[in-house]
């Protein structure tokens, strides 16, 4: 049996140097986030009034606990802060630790690199023990920060160790679901959007269980994470259930990776048919059918979350009649708590939609270094057409998904107030961000142009779009950092008018960049083919 994991450090050793980038910057990510939430809510909450008020407000918003969690402790500047990171750490950090697993295990099998490397003296588990290995390492890197990142603002070392532990251990979870899923499935494409649709699954079981206070925290383990309680009567048990998890999933990663022939998995890739449909001829069909299962998903995705949403609003409307601090936080005045609550839902619409389109560029990226984009431009399929057909996907891709979300929105609300009249409304809502949304698009696509590498900068629009449309009136950020979002400029909508101009800028802003992408295209050398 020891055999099998021979080699394991070595190659543990090479993985870290080829993914230095994407396990240091993890770590780094998570300590980051703690560190810049937890300044700002020290900061701001430094009253014990001001603590109650929050308590009373934000800690009974089911809105808020269907975004973050239920929260404990809130009397406290550690229960607040713990409260405050709760979406970053349930979906955000659990997004990049999924991320890391399926590229240091079927990535490498993807590029052949594990080919190579099993040739060798290396026993069959090593690769696989070398990626839980590394990404162990980055994780419980990032949590160490974490608990830096608490104590260093003042808040009680024993508690922040106890929540650093508790998000190391969640996270852990998640890697195991990454890794699962990526000896599962054949490709890291498949894994990861097999992944990615449980996390979601599991947020969304979450968010219904909390949003509507309902008796069953330990549903999901993410509801687990919340009752570790670590700066008030903290638990052990959601540890131990987390590490119990984790543990059985390596397990069955181990099983699996036994049984299955290295490049295969258990779901088994189906061939297709061996001429392709008169509809699927072109570069345009072909974009299309390579990015159809990841849109699909996506606007499953923004459905579902936009009927969970909407139907809270009864609810909020309620609460908010006995607490007018949470109207305020809601930007809603004068009794509009509908159009609060469907600002906030067409604006994570939208940044959903954002990220659907930079996932389906770097989808591109993918198919340039597997060289299959280089077969397709070796025909008579020009650059720039290939471009103007990347282009009109990518636009029709955040319509699609915005139109979908914003429908499903108003429905829910329409839904909970028995009026119909919501559901254009809240359309409305959410189309008015789309001009938001191109600017991502286009800017993902342009850097995906001129530097494959950045095409990241589209990630980095989407997180900190997210951030401020999440944390932006909790942590009262400035309006220069707040307009480093391309959805802060389309404003409130509705419970302010779109802004005319801005929109006709950033319709403008995204032209111009898919314009420049298309020269930056049209000159450059591709990664490989």
């Amino acid at each position: 049996m020891l055999t099998q994991w021979h080699g394991l450090w070595g190659v543990a050793r090479v993985q870290f140097r080829t993914g230095r980038p994407g396990l240091v910057a993890t770590a780094a990510l998570a300590g980051a986030l703690v560190l810049f939430t937890a300044r700002s809510i020290v900061s701001l909450y430094d009253d014990p009034m001001k603590r109650e008020v929050y308590r009373r407000s934000i800690g009974t918003s089911p809105v808020s606990m269907a975004f973050n969690g239920r929260g404990y402790d809130l009397d406290e500047l550690g229960g607040i802060v713990v409260y405050e990171i709760g979406f970053f750490a349930l979906v955000i950090l659990p997004v990049f630790a999924i991320h890391l697993a399926i590229r240091h295990t079927r990535g490498e099998e993807d590029l052949g690199r594990a080919d190579l490397v099993t040739a060798g003296p290396v026993g069959r588990l090593a690769p696989l023990g070398a990626a839980v290995t590394v990404v162990g390492a980055s994780l419980l890197a990032g949590g160490l920060l974490t608990w830096a990142a608490l104590v260093s603002v003042g808040l009680e070392a024993a508690g922040s160790a106890r929540y650093a532990v508790g998000l190391t251990l969640y996270l852990g979870c998640c890697a195991t679901l990454g890794v699962l899923a990526g000896q599962v499935a054949t490709l890291s494409r498949s894994a990861l959007g097999l992944a990615l649709g449980t996390l979601a699954l599991t947020y969304l079981v979450r968010g219904v269980v909390d949003g509507m206070g309902l008796d069953a925290v330990g549903a999901t383990p993410m509801g687990w994470l919340a009752e570790v309680r670590p700066f008030g009567d903290w638990q052990l048990w959601p540890m131990l259930s987390m590490a119990a998890l984790a543990v059985v999933g390596m397990v069955a990663c181990v099983q699996v990776r036994q049984r299955r022939d290295l490049g295969g998995g258990l779901l088994a890739a189906r061939p297709g048919p061996p001429r392709a449909a008169r509809g699927l001829a072109g570069p345009v069909s072909l974009l299309w059918w390579i990015s159809r299962g990841g849109l699909a998903g996506w606007v499953f995705g923004v459905a579902i979350w936009g009927v969970a949403l909407g139907l809270l609003t009864s609810e909020v409307r309620d609460i908010v009649a006995n607490n007018s601090d949470l109207g305020a936080l809601l930007g809603a005045a004068g009794g509009r708590i509908e159009d609060g609550v469907v600002s906030l839902g067409a604006a994570t619409v939208a940044v959903a939609a954002a990220a659907a389109t930079v996932q389906s560029v770097g989808r591109m990226l993918g198919e340039e270094s597997l060289g299959r984009l280089g077969l397709v431009l070796s025909t008579r399929v020009g650059r720039v057409r290939w471009w103007l057909g990347l282009s009109g996907l990518l636009l029709l891709q955040s319509v699609v998904t915005v139109a979908a979300g914003g429908l499903a929105l108003g429905l829910g609300v329409g839904f909970s107030l028995g009026a119909a009249d919501q559901v254009a409304r809240a359309s409305w809502a959410a189309l008015a961000f789309l001009p938001s949304v191109w600017l991502v698009s286009a800017v993902a696509a342009a850097m995906f142009a001129w530097r494959p590498a950045w095409a990241v900068a589209g990630w980095a629009l989407v997180s900190w779009g997210l951030v401020v449309v999440m944390l932006g009136e909790t942590l009262r950020l400035a309006p220069w950092a707040r307009y480093l979002s391309p959805f802060e400029h389309t404003g409130r909508v509705p419970l302010v008018e779109p802004d005319a101009t801005a929109l006709w800028v950033l319709s403008g802003l995204s032209a111009t960049m898919l314009v420049l992408g298309g020269a930056w295209f049209a000159r450059r050398d591709l990664i490989a083919g």
